[in-house]
């Protein structure tokens, strides 16, 4: 066998997707021999904005799979902050992902944000990665999220 290992360049998204289809279809086979419902396989995706005038002041992306909220971005113009608009936006995608069938929610965060930003919404820390940057930790949190 004579296996190259190579990077991919922009241009190879269809290789990008053929990995990614690939991994789907392992899993959902697994899936199928455990019982597990399918749909629950599939990814809803979670795209928020919080305007104001037409002025773009925060937002909120992330997806819901697995029956989880996964959080990946949520942001608010820094001199719109503190004014409960990053709450707003989290209540909306719990809403929302509930009502998609989401029974916890989770995201990573890190300490050189707002490190205790995500415990005050009702989020618990379930692992961290030390120096990531260096002096910092990535913070895994999680909840439950109910009706």
């Amino acid at each position: 066998m004579s296996l190259a290992i190579d990077s991919l360049t922009a241009e190879e998204e269809e290789t990008v997707q053929a990995i990614r289809a690939g991994l789907q279809a392992s899993n959902s086979a697994k899936m199928v021999q455990q019982g597990l419902d399918l749909s629950l396989i599939e990814r809803h995706e979670m795209r928020l904005a919080a305007r104001e005038n037409g002025q773009l002041r925060g937002g909120l992306l992330g997806y819901v799979k697995y029956n989880w909220l996964y959080t990946d971005t949520l942001w608010v113009s820094p001199e719109h902050q503190g004014q409960g608009i990053g709450a707003a936006l989290l209540g909306e995608a719990e809403r929302q992902a509930i009502a998609l069938g989401a029974k916890r929610a989770w995201l990573l965060s890190l300490t050189l944000e707002a490190p205790d930003y995500y415990l005050r919404h009702g989020y618990r820390v379930f692992g961290e990665l030390p120096d990531y940057p260096e002096g910092h930790v990535m913070r895994f949190l999680e909840k439950s999220l109910k009706d």
